[in-house]
């Protein structure tokens, strides 16, 4: 793996760089005439990028002080960069935060050498929206219905391992007997669907239901493409008519899919770096969570198409603490499987 990305991380965690953890008042008033610096851990335009700043216009305004908050876009191995940059280099006081890929959580137990961080220790903040995995097919592929991908192959593409058109197409493929076949080294989901128009790629293999449901309303809604099937232990409520991939015959092989649908769970993380005080990551989550009652923001969310189910700080914390307890024989079958 390359190394990460610490120059586009300069500037922003440059912002609190002055401010020590240790001096803070646990008050009301420290955020007053500070500013939070939002890093997104992918391209500019896409579904999570669209989420961090519709939520970053009305956050602000639910956290005593009314910080102003700028967001700044990181993209770069699934949003390990970013994460792994925010835990060794960002100031700890609650003025520097992160949205990250899904895959987070589990990044460590996948990818204990490129992750370089303990999600244990990072400051879970909230998660906007629980998500499900989808297929997405172009209208001329070969598959057309879940059933077709245990017969035939589909071409999907995606950037790189941790990343969800990466991970679940290789792990259907070991697990449940689809029949896949992985195009790797795109930037994100909109060069993935640009290739789909090319014809290099017949469609998205790990697509979160939220951003197709953002970001390809119109080629779904015309046809010219179609969700054929969705990860998961239940169906997701937006998309109860679309099929679910079975169960694996094994209890292995069902806890190698719990680590990768933990994704679902997690909601679009949003996080601060350890030893965030618990002052502050208590008033980070509380807003949070207002932000997402918003009236304002639930106006806008619904404008733009997005789906909320909320997920507080402490229940992805919780999630967190309960991978960690995965076993080294599982962890180690579903790393051998993704690499």
């Amino acid at each position: 793996m390359k190394p990460f990305l610490v120059f586009a991380l300069g500037a922003a965690l440059a912002v609190s760089a002055t401010v020590s953890a240790h001096a803070q008042s646990p008050n009301n008033n420290f955020y007053s005439g500070k500013r939070i610096t939002l890093m997104v851990g992918s391209t500019p335009g896409g579904g999570y990028d669209v989420l961090g700043r519709v939520i970053a216009r009305w956050w602000g305004k639910h956290i005593p002080g009314e910080p102003h908050f700028i967001v700044q876009n990181v993209p770069g191995a699934s949003s390990l960069n970013m994460t792994s940059a925010i835990y060794t280099t960002a100031v700890r006081d609650g003025t520097v935060i992160g949205l990250a890929n899904n895959a987070m959580p589990t990044a460590a137990i996948l990818y204990p050498n490129a992750a370089r961080f303990d999600p244990a220790k990072l400051s879970w903040i909230g998660g906007p929206s629980r998500d499900a995995m989808v297929v997405m097919v172009w209208n001329t592929a070969p598959v057309q219905t879940l059933d077709e991908l245990f017969k035939k192959e589909l071409i999907v593409g995606g950037s790189a391992r941790g990343s969800a058109p990466v991970d679940y197409p290789l792990v259907a493929n070991e697990v449940l007997g689809t029949k896949f076949k992985l195009i790797t080294g795109y930037k994100g989901n909109e060069e993935v669907d640009l290739a789909m128009q090319r014809g290099e790629i017949q469609g998205n293999g790990g697509l979160g239901w939220v951003s197709a449901k953002n970001g390809n309303a119109e080629w779904l809604a015309t046809g010219k493409a179609k969700i054929i099937a969705q990860y998961g232990f239940k169906p997701h409520s937006d998309i109860l008519n679309v099929p679910l991939f079975p169960l694996p015959k094994t209890e292995t092989d069902r806890q190698i899919l719990e680590i990768l649908y933990a994704r679902d769970e997690s909601g679009r993380p949003f996080f601060g770096p350890p030893d965030v005080p618990m002052a502050q990551l208590t008033t980070l989550r509380r807003s949070f969570e207002a932000t997402l009652k918003d009236k304002g923001f639930l106006a806008e969310a619904a404008k733009l198409k997005l789906f909320i189910d909320p997920v507080t700080g402490e229940q992805l914390e919780g999630l967190v603490n309960r991978l960690a307890r995965t076993s080294p024989e599982v962890a180690e079958r579903a790393r051998r499987i993704l690499n």
